[in-house]
């Protein structure tokens, strides 16, 4: 467990957490698909999901328009 600003001693300026950010999503995934299983549809869980607007907003992306990947 390495805090930020022990990185920003040693230069760096980006730090990606790989694993960690994996790991969060997996265990937001288990959980979904426990509840799936359990109440047959995923009702339950879409005040928990993204929404398409966040995710396009997040992504700086236009349906129907080319998208590229946003240099900032």
């Amino acid at each position: 467990m390495i805090p930020i600003e022990e990185f920003k001693s040693y230069g760096y300026n980006c730090v990606i957490y790989p694993v960690s950010t994996l790991r969060v999503a997996m265990k937001a995934v288990d959980g979904f698909f426990t509840d799936l299983k359990a109440n047959g549809s995923q009702k339950g869980y879409v005040d928990k999901m993204q929404t398409r607007k966040e995710l396009y907003e997040l992504l700086r992306y236009t349906p129907g328009k080319e998208w590229h990947y946003p240099e900032n």
